[in-house]
């Protein structure tokens, strides 16, 4: 019996909350198709399952370790949530630190499970496709695509791709896990990330990605003219059922 080669796809995930556990369904449904994924750009919930799976770990894997992690250590209180004063503290904690969570132990869990295999920063996510579209800049070749919400300078951000260009930083340098939690920064519910731009010298708030009305379901498409030599799959879990 002849051993299928694996079909090759790019993937857009966007999603939030708990609904990681259902863009892991979808991720294996379609290796259980047969997909496997050059180019993968995800929001929220989607940029952390999709960083996970850019950095290699099969849907089935994902699947075990999400149904294994205990989401309360995510649960980092800020120093006004910690106060044990009942109904206030989550007042002062928004009003104040401007979440109720610092967000940390959620980075600390993505990096970890991505120094398992190996991926540190953006550098260790580098494509090389000798058939991309030759339009395709340098800064744009890589695995995985982040997109979070700069809401200091009001506009959406797609990392690694303009981190050179809106910030003055290499994208090599980039740790995914830091794309990760600026794309995962729930308004009022996380801190937002800062993140420093050495053109500036000012921070800008990160947030979640999924606060953009459009979604970039575009974001892989060819500017050559040329026809795709793969689909994109886009999967989208924000639509009432």
């Amino acid at each position: 019996m002849a051993i299928q080669e694996p079909r090759t796809a790019d993937l857009v995930l966007e999603g939030g909350g708990v609904k990681g556990t259902a863009l892991v369904g979808a991720l294996a449904a379609f290796e259980d198709a047969g997909y496997g994924f050059q180019r993968i750009a995800g929001t929220s919930s989607g940029a952390l399952v999709g960083a996970l799976a850019a950095a290699g770990i099969p849907a089935a894997k994902l699947h075990q370790l999400l149904l294994d992690t205990d989401y309360t250590r995510f649960l980092d209180a800020t120093f006004w949530k910690r106060l044990p004063i009942p109904l206030v503290d989550d007042a002062l904690s928004e009003l104040i630190d401007h979440a109720l969570y610092r967000g940390d132990a959620l980075g600390d869990f993505i990096a970890e499970q991505l120094r398992a295999r190996g991926v540190h920063t953006f550098a260790d996510l580098k494509l090389a496709d000798s058939g991309m579209d030759p339009h395709v800049a340098p800064e744009r070749r890589y695995r995985l695509v982040v997109v979070t919400s700069d809401i200091t300078r009001q506009r959406m951000v797609r990392i690694p791709w303009y981190v050179q260009r809106e910030y003055g930083i290499a994208p090599d340098t980039v740790p995914v896990a830091d794309a990760v939690r600026m794309s995962t920064a729930i308004p009022f519910f996380y801190l937002p990330f800062k993140l420093h731009s050495h053109l500036s010298g000012q921070d800008s708030l990160m947030v979640d990605g999924g606060l953009n009305a459009a979604f970039p379901v575009d974001i892989f498409d060819r500017t050559d003219g040329n026809p795709p030599r793969w689909p994109t799959f886009f999967v989208s879990l924000e639509a009432a059922i």
